[in-house]
């Protein structure tokens, strides 16, 4: 399921019935039209023009876009969470969760992710908070009912208030929401952004031969992709190398010929 964060609709990414498919086929492909992203045959689009990296290009940055107002984004964290958590121990893995502002409660409960993360308390925060709203079916309309609930997870409420105002936290907020709306243009949750470059969603990866469910196999989409970027700076790196070698090779010929 691909929840839009502006218009705060839902779609199913799959169906039995051929009709509804044909629909979703043509919505994503209007969507890559109207936000620039490149279908790819790979279960995952292109993002052009790419966006630079957020922290350190030397690392394979894996963005994980998501709201805690959206099901789908819920139904998809354990499946990211297992996926990020092994990637802890990668030098070359940089895994960068961004929460997506929109209508209604969407930007209030960003605000409470970037708080959490300026807190560093999304041990505490984070999960609870997906299972409060999802399966406790609990609702927060303003960042007192928020504080106290992350109160009961151990998360000092005076504190938290404090930090949701501090300028770290809004500055972080209002990056987020660049990054998603302005550079990648993403207009769904959940997402990943690879490197930049690539868009992986529920929706494509779902296209994959086997039985798993989508989440599943955008996991496996996930990893594909890492190890296609990894495989690009690799092949970059050996010519970049060769080049080098060849430009050297020529200097120390160029005195014999003369």
């Amino acid at each position: 399921m691909l929840t839009f964060f502006i218009s705060r609709q839902s779609f199913h990414t799959r169906r039995i019935y051929p009709m509804l498919n044909k629909i979703i086929a043509t919505s994503t492909l209007l969507l890559a039209t109207t936000f620039g992203f490149a279908i790819a045959e790979n279960y995952y689009s292109e993002i052009t023009p790419a966006v630079p990296a957020i922290y350190n290009p030397e690392e394979i940055e894996v963005v994980e876009i998501f709201s805690y107002a959206c099901p789908a984004c819920s139904t998809f964290e354990p499946y990211f969470s297992k996926w990020a958590k092994a990637q802890e121990g990668v030098e070359d893995v940089a895994v960068i969760p961004l929460a997506a502002p929109g209508q209604g409660v969407w930007t209030l409960y960003a605000h409470a992710f970037y708080t959490l993360d300026s807190m560093n308390a999304l041990d505490k925060g984070h999960q609870a908070f997906f299972n409060a709203i999802h399966k406790e079916r609990k609702r927060f309309i303003n960042k007192e009912q928020i504080a106290d609930f992350m109160a009961t997870q151990g998360i000092d409420k005076d504190q938290f208030l404090k930090t949701w105002d501090s300028f770290s936290t809004v500055s972080a907020l209002n990056r987020g929401a660049n990054l998603i709306n302005e550079q990648y243009k993403i207009p769904f949750t959940p997402a990943v952004v690879i490197d930049g470059r690539y868009l992986l969603s529920a929706n494509e990866a779902a296209n994959r031969p086997g039985n798993q469910n989508p989440y599943e196999k955008l996991v496996i989409t996930i990893d594909e992709v890492v190890q296609k970027v990894r495989d690009e700076r690799d092949a970059k790196k050996a010519s970049e190398t060769s080049n080098a070698e060849n430009a050297e090779n020529d200097l120390e010929r160029e005195p014999e010929e003369q």
